[in-house]
């Protein structure tokens, strides 16, 4: 009978220590579990952070642009209603053989509206960048 219960005893001390190990085990890996996902936690925001800044300078230099394109399509605006108030033509593409348009109307009509400038054309594409970054 002591052997029985000296038997047990020593298996209830080995399963105590068996059971504080493993809890200890178990605890530390958590405690590195957390600590790493902590880390990336605390990366990830800082990148979220960063480029969230990066956006908002880019939406930034969109609006100043499409404001600029505004300003630029008023001037233009502006300048062709003076042009054509003090008796000047509006070039017009060369669409039809009866067209008015001389060889350096229909240049100038190119370079400034359906050219490089095209003031119209570069203002939309600026806007519909600023409403996509936007959304």
């Amino acid at each position: 009978l002591d052997v029985v219960v000296d038997t047990c005893r020593t298996s209830f001390k080995i399963t105590r220590e068996e059971r504080a190990r493993y809890s200890n085990c178990v605890e530390s890996q958590m405690n590195e579990c957390n600590s790493r996902l902590d880390d990336s936690i605390r990366n990830e925001d800082a990148r979220i952070h960063e480029l969230s800044k990066e956006n908002g300078a880019i939406v930034d230099r969109m609006i100043e642009a499409a404001n600029n394109c505004s300003q630029s399509y008023a001037a233009f605006r502006d300048k062709t209603e003076d042009w054509t108030a003090a008796g000047g033509r509006v070039p017009l593409h060369m669409a039809y053989p009866e067209s008015s348009c001389t060889a350096e109307d229909l240049f100038r009509f190119n370079q400034t509206l359906l050219g490089t400038q095209n003031i119209l054309a570069q203002q939309a594409q600026v806007i519909q960048v600023v409403d996509e970054y936007s959304k």
